[in-house]
């Protein structure tokens, strides 16, 4: 079975992995300190299949990542993309999820 591994490929996606979490403890180092932001880091690479998997308040909080509600121009900001949602942007499809 070993033998059918790719060993090349497998090296290449392990790289791409470790970038996005170098790059994910980079982006959490301002707000949190270096042992939480790679363990959060490491739980955002490993559980999340794919950068356009949603991740939703109550798992931002799981994972413990400080979030807030929306403010008032922020909301504005995203009612404004409301005629874009049904196309692909730079960031991937865009989609209303209801709040509770």
């Amino acid at each position: 079975m070993l033998e059918k591994v790719d060993v090349v490929h497998y090296t290449q996606r392990a790289r791409v992995l470790k970038v996005a979490e170098e790059y994910a403890i980079r982006l959490l180092r301002p707000r949190y300190n270096q042992r939480e932001a790679e363990r959060m880091a490491r739980r955002l690479v490993e559980k999340y299949p794919e950068h356009d998997f949603a991740i939703d308040a109550e798992e931002l909080t799981e994972i413990g990542i400080a979030n807030s509600q929306p403010t008032d121009q922020q909301v504005g900001f995203m009612d404004a993309l409301i005629p874009y949602l049904d196309r692909m942007t730079v960031m991937g499809k865009l989609e209303v999820v209801p709040t509770p």
